[in-house]
């Protein structure tokens, strides 16, 4: 049982505690929210002071104009690659201009592709990646939702319409884990029509999740989606990529790009409107049928991809690399002693940021911790309370009964040997009142 003065300590050491805790906590917030609503970019170094000579280059996207690219627009536009020195001319992507052979040629320094890029790789192309923006792919096999085609095994003895490097690596690695040949599986070429699947031409496309889909409902048609991550194959989506001798003679110039490219990712998915009207107007957009609407429903459908909430725009991971080598080794497309340590360019961080769901999470957890030490605090002394309490009635009901018992009372305290008893002792052995005994003395009277 504590003596009051413990309790007084104790209830002091709690109070520090608490204070200290919500010190830390407050700081914590004060610094989140100078994180959150900073922008995310690293320390500009020497090299990214804008000057008269900008360096120029070229980024091969994979496909037409449409939010998929809406990062590298929005850099552009508000001057981020100038800031870094930087001309970037945006070359649209189509079928004839293959990204990976574009960047492998050397025509485009930089270029957008997918887990193809490895393929290229492991023929012998001299590529590296080096910023996945899409942690998810975003691949799909489309198809109308009144064709009962509902999972890969429904694919059989249907015509499937595959681009050779949009994603027919990834369904395949698919089907394998299914267990389904391809010999089973009628394969056309894509025609990048989806009228095809419109008017019945064929069964299934391969389509991104972000786009066709909002497409076809917007004619009045519901899609049917078979997502290859429900079915174990879980690959990067849009990677950004170069060739190893463009990193090897200018790897600040990658830096730079990688930093502007980053930060206009951060400013187009903070800003969608004004993306999507950027957007809107640049050549051929409109009159692919592309409304503002679908755009924003593209920018909407892509955030579950890139989950820039949970990770910093552009997160690569050299494991995830390495388990897509697996996959597709399964499926016979790449050797499975394939050596990625040229393959993946990491630059180093300057400045560590925290997302706003890292943010989120930490401040709950520690609002948690602080509300569970508050409860703790309070029931603790509420319990010191009410056991003095009981402590002050007991001693005082004690002094009544031996004080009407004419009793009395002794202690002995066993460091100093000293002993110490009541009047009514003292008279019960024949000792003056206010006496004290030594122990011999005590002692020998017991």
């Amino acid at each position: 049982m504590m003596n009051v003065t413990q309790q007084q300590n104790f209830k002091l050491y709690l109070g520090s505690t608490v204070c200290l805790f919500t010190f830390l906590v407050s700081g914590f917030f004060a610094n989140a929210y100078a994180l959150d609503n900073s922008k995310p970019v690293t320390a500009k170094p020497e090299y990214a002071r804008p000057s008269a000579n900008l360096q120029e280059v070229y980024l091969q996207l994979k496909w037409k104009h449409q939010f998929q690219f809406a990062g590298y627009y929005m850099a552009q536009n508000k001057g981020f690659y100038k800031e870094e020195n930087l001309k970037v001319n945006i070359i649209e992507g189509g079928a004839k201009n293959i990204a990976t052979e574009m960047v492998a040629s050397g025509k485009a320094q930089y270029g957008i592709g997918d887990s193809s890029i490895l393929l290229d790789y492991a023929n012998g192309k001299p590529l590296v990646v080096f910023s996945a923006i899409f942690q998810h792919s975003p691949y799909i096999l489309l198809t109308r939702s009144n064709s009962n085609i509902k999972r890969p095994a429904d694919l059989v003895g249907k015509r499937v319409m595959l681009a050779g490097d949009q994603g027919a690596d990834e369904f395949k690695a698919m089907l394998n884990n299914e267990g389904i040949a391809l010999d089973k599986i009628d394969i056309v070429n894509q025609s990048w029509d989806l009228q095809d699947l419109i008017d019945g031409k064929v069964d299934a496309v391969s389509a991104y999740i972000s786009a066709e889909p909002n497409y076809l409902r917007a004619k009045g048609i519901k899609p049917g989606i078979i997502h290859s991550i429900n079915y174990g194959v879980d690959f990067y989506g849009d990677t950004l990529f170069t060739n190893r001798q463009e990193l090897k003679k200018n790897p600040k110039r990658v830096d730079a790009f990688i930093r502007a490219s980053q930060k206009g990712w951060n400013y187009a998915l903070e800003h969608e409107a004004e993306t999507a009207n950027l957007i809107l107007n640049m050549q051929g957009v409109r009159e692919r049928g592309i409304t503002k609407e679908l755009l924003l429903a593209e920018a909407r459908d892509m955030k579950p991809l890139i989950l820039s909430d949970i990770v910093e725009v552009g997160h690569i991971n050299p494991l995830r690399w390495q388990n897509i080598a697996r996959e597709l080794a399964k499926t016979g497309l790449i050797n499975k002693e394939i050596d990625l340590n040229n393959f993946i360019y990491e630059p180093a961080k300057t400045t560590t940021n925290l997302s706003k769901q890292q943010i989120r999470v930490a401040a709950i957890v520690l609002l948690a911790a602080l509300l569970s030490l508050s409860i703790w605090y309070f029931k603790t002394r509420k319990k010191i309370r009410l056991n003095a309490e009981k402590l002050k009635r007991s001693e005082n009901l004690l002094k009544m009964a031996s004080n009407l018992a004419q009793l009395g009372g002794w202690e002995l305290e066993l460091k100093n040997m000293q002993m110490t008893w009541s009047d009514e002792v003292a008279i019960l052995h024949d000792m003056p009142p206010g006496s004290l005994p030594t122990f011999d003395s005590a002692s020998n009277m017991i």
